[in-house]
């Protein structure tokens, strides 16, 4: 309790700081509390400006984590939080949608439309639109790292009968990395990737590497703890 008390006091209180340095910080910890404090300040003290989509984008997909975490047989509490998870997606669009077009917007829009695509499956009605967006958002601007990943997301998440490629997805996030080589999602979509082509040990180093730069990256924590009794099984 101590930590999250300093936290929101450094991320939510500092008159010094920027809204998007503290959005950095809030988004690097990875904590539902301090989120959801940072999206109540943001909503009270600057209403539709310019960091409100992103903190809600993080604290929807700190909510995805838990909701993919949710076991098949836990119906209704996945339901609940996959409801939650579109309010806050709907909330972020709705802003997004009245601002000028801009990469960053698309990106935005690319990424929340992808939160609830993986909360409610509903690839079949976003994943076009959230294709689009990505695109254009590396359209408007080449050099937008983060946009490389949301386009790498749909070939990543979806089956092969559903047009996924982790070589596509693979290819997108390496050009994000060339453009933020610190990119922290990219390194765990890469990590991701490597499990998926059943290299453990290489996603293992990736998800290390993650964690050294980032020691609060949750999810980074929780696939490393998964991968341990693999590599033990696989080790000679």
């Amino acid at each position: 309790m101590h930590a999250l008390a300093c936290s929101l006091i450094l991320v939510l209180s500092d008159p010094s700081g920027s809204w998007q340095s503290r959005l950095a910080l809030m988004e690097s910890r990875y904590d539902v509390a301090l989120a959801q404090q940072f999206v109540a300040q943001a909503r009270t003290e600057i209403g539709v400006g310019a960091v409100l989509p992103d903190a809600l984008l993080v604290l929807a997909e700190l909510y995805r984590i838990d909701f993919e975490a949710l076991a098949d047989a836990e119906r209704s509490e996945r339901r609940a939080l996959g409801k939650e998870i579109d309010a806050l997606a709907d909330e972020a669009l709705s802003i997004v949608d009245a601002l000028p077009d801009s990469s960053h917007r698309q990106r935005l829009t690319a990424d929340l439309l992808g939160v609830k695509i993986r909360s409610n499956y509903q690839a079949k009605k976003y994943r076009k639109r959230m294709e689009q967006a990505a695109a254009m958002a590396i359209q408007l601007d080449s050099k937008n790292a983060a946009a490389y990943v949301s386009a790498a997301k749909p070939f990543l998440f979806a089956d092969e009968d559903h047009r996924g490629d982790i070589g596509q997805a693979v290819k997108l996030l390496e050009a994000a990395l060339e453009h933020d080589p610190e990119l922290e999602k990219a390194h765990l979509l890469l990590a991701y990737a490597d499990e998926q082509n059943g290299n453990n040990e290489g996603a293992a180093k990736r998800y290390a590497i993650v964690l050294h730069t980032n020691p609060n990256c949750r999810p980074a924590k929780e696939a490393l703890l998964a991968l341990k009794p693999h590599s033990t099984e696989e080790s000679p």
